[in-house]
């Protein structure tokens, strides 16, 4: 058993891939027996979504559609948060579930992104139920920061929590993170594709979640140590199941 008290960026959980396509449904991908663990016991999701722009400024509930093809169509989005709602009301002690919503447009205004996809998960989530970039920030001046000095919260006080992460086209994440902390309802994460060259994740005041690609090489050692030094969080994929990391 995992100690109540160990950060969140010490964890270690699995996650399933494009979710809304397994053949499982959202309740059983997250529900685990600890006598059977290769079964279920999904800590982390993904959604795959793109933006249908309308009158509503985000709040009709096809405005955001899961989708894995850009521009194309699908069940609103909101149906999927209202798994996770109907989940939380069954086991409301649950372990946290890291949520990671995978923005696939690439035309239109970004601008008008973050106001609107906050305004989105307000209409069709619970707040009070997210840990929030806000929350993370304990009065230092970015998120970087705030990682870096204090971690994570533990598992203990994330004990029926989301957390919701902007992934996908980095256009649309970036302007998402650089928008006002205090409004953000999601974090948004970094690319990092261990075959190329990666970007100096210190310089990256505004995220604090890395999008691993690829499992092996000096390069991914690397990436995975300085991760580790700053408390970024990782989501990996490609992962052998020979290895531990």
């Amino acid at each position: 058993m995992v100690p109540v008290m160990t950060p969140l960026n010490q964890l270690q959980f699995k996650g399933s891939h494009n979710s809304y396509q397994r053949n499982e449904d959202i309740h059983v991908q997250i529900y685990g027996d600890i006598a059977f663990p290769y079964q279920g016991g999904c800590h982390g999701l993904e959604f795959d979504f793109t933006r249908h722009t309308d009158g509503s400024g985000g709040k009709a509930a096809s405005y955001f559609e899961v989708t894995h093809d850009q521009g194309g169509d699908g069940s609103p989005l909101a149906a999927y948060f209202g798994y996770l709602l109907s989940y939380h009301l069954l086991h409301p002690d649950h372990d946290v579930v890291f949520v990671t919503l995978c923005i696939k447009s690439q035309d239109g205004d970004v601008t008008a992104f973050p106001s609107e996809f906050n305004a989105y998960i307000g209409e069709w989530f619970l707040e009070s139920l997210l840990f929030t970039p806000s929350m993370m920030l304990q009065d230092e001046p970015n998120l970087r920061v705030a990682a870096e000095r204090h971690g994570w919260p533990t598992r203990e006080s994330l004990v029926g929590k989301f957390i919701f992460c902007v992934s996908g086209t980095e256009k649309w994440k970036a302007y998402y993170a650089d928008s006002n902390v205090f409004q953000q309802l999601c974090f948004a994460d970094l690319d990092v594709d261990v075959a190329k060259a990666n970007p100096d994740l210190t310089l990256f005041s505004s995220r604090v979640v890395a999008n691993m690609f690829l499992s092996s090489g000096l390069n991914f050692e690397v990436q995975v140590f300085l991760c580790a030094a700053i408390n970024w969080i990782r989501r990996q994929f490609g992962i052998k199941r020979s290895r531990q990391v």
